[in-house]
């Protein structure tokens, strides 16, 4: 994931980027960002980036002429979020869709608000292509329970069905650890989110379902999961 920070005043775009990387960090997501200063640096990249900090008073470019322009060309598949000192610019926000607008001074908590929003947002999005008895298959990721390792495959397990495929679960594990999921035993990678309960050997899932702990995963799995939780 990368987020694009633009804003004619190095100093917020120090301070927010600053934010977004800690962010990332406590949260356990992979993720890049860059700061612009003006509009005409950040044109010809747009489709770079997920997530936009677009400030609404710029010398070279008005904020929302550009975020017009965003609009037109990726319509929902970008989110912008407006930075100004003027708040009546809420009424141009809902025009380019805008998913939300911060007033200066930004505050660490709002900022880290409209992060976790987006983020909740993004993976909610976000689906798993696997190829299974020929086809390819495509998941919806919030509706993955968990990975379980069968003998030489993996069998991806959903609510009322399974999908097996021959990819191993260290390649799951890569790909999905920045996105809420976690190995807690050789043989399983648990989505955290679909988790109702758990100790230090087993973990209980929405459906009802249970899977293992190793013994020496559960310290590594309680800091994870307080983590997505915050």
């Amino acid at each position: 994931m990368k987020i694009a920070i633009c804003d004619d005043e190095r100093a917020v775009c120090t301070r927010l980027k600053t934010l977004t990387l800690a962010y990332l960090k406590e949260k356990g997501i992979e993720g890049e960002c860059e700061t612009f200063y003006t509009y005409h640096q950040l044109q010809g990249r747009e489709n770079e980036f997920e997530l936009f900090f677009l400030d609404y008073k710029m010398p070279d470019i008005d904020g929302l002429a550009f975020a017009r322009g965003l609009y037109e060309q990726y319509g929902d598949k970008k989110t912008l979020v407006f930075i100004t000192a003027y708040p009546e610019i809420v009424y141009d926000a809902f025009e380019v869709r805008a998913y939300r607008f911060l007033v200066k001074p930004i505050e660490k908590e709002k900022f880290y608000a409209v992060l976790d929003s987006f983020m909740e947002q993004f993976r909610s999005q976000y689906y798993l292509s696997v190829l299974s008895n020929g086809r390819t298959e495509v998941i919806p990721l919030a509706e993955i329970l968990y990975i379980e390792v069968t003998r030489k495959d993996c069998t991806i397990v959903l609510p009322g069905r399974t999908v097996v495929c021959h990819k191993t679960i260290a390649a799951f594990e890569e790909e999905l650890t920045p996105l809420g999921f976690f190995r807690t035993h050789r043989a399983y990678l648990v989505n955290m989110r679909k988790i109702r309960s758990y100790d230090s050997r087993i973990i209980w899932l929405d459906n009802g379902e249970k899977v293992f702990m190793g013994p020496k995963k559960y310290g590594d799995f309680c800091q994870a999961y307080i983590k997505l939780l915050k």
